[in-house]
């Protein structure tokens, strides 16, 4: 019993011995003597870093499937258990379809309640230097972007979000990505384009003929206006169904014109504008007019023809705006032409979530709301004059996620339904982009690449890591 008693106490010493030895040398073997010897504990404490990428750059028509594979690494010196990720979406433009870990399985289960936005992923377990990945599929639920501005579906991956293991490095449990999310815009080739061609003048008898045409893959299929202004002056109103021949309404169609008599020798100019009314959706809005200049007198001294030309620019206040705040633009109205412009028209035309606010103007510009429109009529520009609107939208205090961006892009436009006849028809439109966002209130989380550089939207699949800084709580 002495000698049974006296090797038991020996082997517990040995061991003892062992582990102080190990520790001394610095050999990180310390997890395996604990693991073989009983009584030891563990020194050392894990690190758990994040990482996410995509599949894809952007994501656009409802119902596309979209995969986000997160990455959580522990780079520690031990293992750990019962770690918990958190994946918070935009739940407003994605849905959880379904979740899958591969690589080193670490044990996580992943769940989310319906209509939630973060998706829950429990119960891992990871040795040092291990590493599990879990596919996330989401679905694009909806794109509420119009043609030709951007938003974006942000994604953001929090290990350990209640602070609860003990870490080396507790700022690299977070990583974000924004996936782009662009509007959509109708088939170009599915639409009707309707154009002036052939305009002339018949020296003999004044007679103005035209060539009416359709160079579009579709058929027109609602009313259309066609005006003919002589020397700036609207003198003639058609609709298509006053013309005989109503062939330049179908796919490839054409149809030969007459309209109207004039005095060669008292006239300057003529110019016909097919769709005036801009009823008709088309592939492409500038060439339906064409434009005449009839003998020498119509140039000035300068050798520029004489007429009207208005130009379109717009800037805003601030290139971007937080949810809940005033957005405003500023819009100038030109006149760089020689004659001077009456009953001038301007649209502005915005999209969600901005509504209007207000709008004024000067020269003689009165402003009002319409569907997403901002309205101003009645502007007085004489030439080389220039004309000022102020345009203020709101934006809202809800429609985005936490952490998620918006690029809205604003467009105004003068003279809208082309009634001024003027010598450049390609300078009447503006835009302007405003990036709208909706920082979440307390939130110190950071993203950065895994070499420390800032990490921002735009729809970028390069894995960033180690960028978020989760607060203790």
């Amino acid at each position: 019993m002495n000698t049974a008693s006296q090797t038991g106490t020996k082997v517990a010493t040995s061991s003892v011995v062992v582990a102080v030895v190990v520790a001394a040398a610095g050999l990180g073997l310390i997890g395996m003597a604990a693991g073989l010897l009983p009584g030891i504990t563990q020194v050392g404490t894990p690190n758990l870093r994040a990482s996410i990428k995509a599949d894809k750059q952007s994501i656009q028509a409802n119902g596309d499937f979209l995969t986000y594979i997160m990455t959580i690494a522990n780079t520690g010196t031990v293992k750990t258990s019962e770690i918990t990720a958190l994946q918070h979406f935009a739940a407003d433009t994605l849905s959880f379809v379904s979740a899958k870990t591969t690589g080193t399985p670490g044990g996580f289960s992943c769940s989310v309640e319906t209509g939630a936005s973060d998706i829950s992923c429990s119960g891992g377990a990871l040795k040092a230097g291990e590493s599990a990945s879990i596919s996330l599929t989401m679905k694009l639920l909806k794109n509420a972007n119009a043609c030709g501005s951007s938003g974006s579906a942000m994604s953001l991956l929090t290990i350990d979000p209640k602070n609860v293991i003990a870490e080396q490095d507790e700022t690299d449990n977070a990583a974000k990505l924004s996936i782009a999310v662009p509007g959509i815009c109708p088939a170009v080739s599915s639409l009707p384009n309707l154009t002036v061609t052939n305009l002339a003048v018949a020296s003999s008898n004044g007679l103005i003929t035209a060539t009416l045409g359709n160079t579009g893959a579709a058929d027109v299929t609602v009313p259309v206006g066609v005006y003919l202004y002589v020397d700036g002056v609207k003198s003639m109103t058609y609709t298509s169904t006053t013309f005989a021949d109503q062939n330049f309404l179908k796919a490839g169609g054409t149809s030969p014109s007459s309209m109207r008599t004039i005095d060669t020798n008292t006239v300057k100019g003529v110019k016909l504008c097919v769709d005036a009314l801009e009823a008709v959706v088309e592939s492409d809005e500038t060439d339906n007019c064409q434009e005449l200049t009839l003998g020498s007198s119509s140039a000035n001294a300068a050798g520029t023809t004489a007429g009207t030309d208005l130009t379109v620019t717009k800037s805003g206040s601030v290139s971007s705006v937080k949810q809940g705040d005033l957005a405003s633009y500023t819009i100038l109205v030109s006149n760089v032409g020689t004659v001077d412009a009456a009953n001038v028209g301007l649209t502005d035309v915005y999209t969600d979530p901005f509504a209007y606010a207000s709008a004024t103007g000067d020269k003689g510009f009165v402003c009002a709301s319409a569907t997403k429109t901002v309205v101003c009529k009645g502007g007085m520009i004489g030439a080389g004059k220039t004309a000022t609107i102020t345009v203020k939208l709101t934006t809202g205090t809800t429609g985005l996620a936490c952490d998620t961006t918006k690029v809205v892009t604003d467009v105004a436009t003068v003279d809208p339904l082309n009634k001024i006849v003027e010598t450049n028809e390609d300078n009447n439109l503006a835009t302007a982009d405003t990036i709208l966002t909706n920082p979440c209130s307390g939130s110190s989380v950071t993203t950065t690449t895994s070499g420390g550089s800032v990490t921002t939207g735009g729809g970028t699949t390069a894995t960033t890591t180690g960028g978020g800084s989760v607060p203790n709580r």
